[in-house]
């Protein structure tokens, strides 16, 4: 499973870099990065509808984002959040009460966390674990991961036991094959992990529900087993580096290691476990202190705030996505026409094969059906077909694709 936590509509992969990415276009366009633009009186102007939607989307995050007049974008919103966190004084410390978190009397956990977990000790100030780590599933998947969720999904045990021997059995009977079946149930809403392909309408969507719920739950304890895993190997390591190396490293070398390479407190993971889209939101926070030579864990709890306010926006983005479902033909892409009728276009044939693009009749990818993002780069057009780049967010990935305006909406819009 953690092999797999990149796949699918669960995973968060989107790079939030323009001003549109924070922007719920419309009849009232309106920014959804939370916490942001929300003294505002009113986002709407009079000559919107006239205005291209990247200047409708730029004016309104230059005006949410005032601390940053000449950033754009991911740029403009991170600056944003990190003066927010920044002003926010951290909590007061007691220099004579120092005490690790007592991690190893938690289940499944020993001395060891306590050696390879780095931040568990801290001063005499209180640390909401479970608040933390729900910022931290948050941010990583896209699905139902607030501690009621996890509640939820382990509330009927010998279900949840009866999923987790499904898993094993397909990992055990097929291990080269496992990745294609996991995909298969992951497309078919993980009914089978609870043997519901069978069921028909409400009984159906309930545990459709109940399986992505608990997917979720066990997707993030593979999330923790593995950090366990690669903090022990990481321990072996720093043992090396301190024991065996030509130089000693002093202090402040052996205290970048473990914040580099050590499960972290206030991330809940190593930092090596944060892909690219996640990591460019924390990384700067990081740094500063690691500049600045910061070893105070409740500061570091800052980090923990912005990836919680990434995965609101992660939500906040998917559900402006989901209401922007064109209803019918007339909704068709007229930006991206535009770019192919702006563009020096090649007139060479283009074929029907999917070497010269996938062939599309909606704004929704024809093979898991999330909304397509348009990433520039070549456009052209021969005949009646244009042929465009566009990201993803289901398949995680950036291809080309065709459209034939004709055609377009000439299929039912998935659900």
């Amino acid at each position: 499973m953690f092999r797999n936590r990149g796949e699918g509509h669960l995973a968060v992969s989107r790079q939030f870099r323009t001003d549109l990415d924070y922007v719920e276009l419309g009849p009232n366009p309106e920014l959804i990065a939370p916490g942001l633009g929300a003294g505002l009186d009113s986002f709407a102007k009079p000559n919107d509808e006239k205005q291209p939607p990247r200047s409708v989307a730029r004016r309104l995050v230059r005006e949410a984002t005032p601390g940053a007049p000449r950033a754009r974008g991911f740029n403009a919103v991170l600056t944003a959040y990190e003066a927010t966190l920044e002003s926010t004084p951290a909590p007061a410390a007691d220099a004579l009460d120092v005490a690790p978190l007592p991690l190893d009397r938690l289940p499944g956990r020993s001395w060891l966390d306590l050696a390879i977990i780095e931040g568990v000790y801290r001063h005499g100030v209180y640390w909401h674990a479970e608040r933390a780590l729900e910022a931290v599933r948050s941010a990583l998947i896209c699905g139902p991961v607030t501690l009621r969720d996890l509640e939820l999904a382990f509330a009927d045990r010998e279900q949840a036991q009866r999923a987790i021997r499904r898993l094993v059995a397909a990992a055990a009977e097929r291990p080269g094959q496992f990745d294609a079946w996991l995909k298969g149930v992951r497309e078919h809403s993980f009914l089978a992990l609870l043997a519901g392909t069978g069921l028909r309408a409400t009984q159906r969507a309930e545990a459709a529900e109940q399986a992505r719920r608990l997917y979720c739950a066990l997707l993030w304890k593979a999330y923790l087993g593995m950090a366990r895993c690669y903090g022990a190997l990481m321990f072996l390591a720093y043992i090396d580096l301190c024991l065996h190396s030509e130089r000693a490293p002093d202090e402040g070398e052996r205290w970048l290691f473990r914040q580099r390479h050590f499960p972290q407190v206030c991330l809940g993971l190593p930092l090596a476990f944060f892909p690219r889209a996640q990591l460019r939101w924390i990384i700067r926070l990081l740094t500063r202190r690691w500049r600045e030579w910061d070893a105070e864990p409740a500061s570091h709890d800052r980090v923990t705030d912005m990836l919680g306010l990434f995965g609101q926006l992660v939500r906040a983005r998917r559900d402006a996505d989901r209401r922007a479902k064109p209803a019918g033909p007339s909704a068709a892409p007229a930006e991206v026409i535009e770019s192919v009728a702006a563009a020096d276009v090649s007139q060479a044939a283009l074929a029907d094969d999917e070497e010269d693009g996938l062939l599309i009749t909606s704004r929704f990818c024809p093979r898991c059906h999330a909304p397509l993002e348009l990433s520039g780069g070549d456009v052209g057009r021969a005949g009646e077909a244009l042929r465009f780049n566009a990201y993803c967010d289901g398949c995680i990935v950036e291809r080309t694709y065709r459209l034939r305006p004709a055609d377009f909406g000439s299929t039912t819009e998935p659900a």
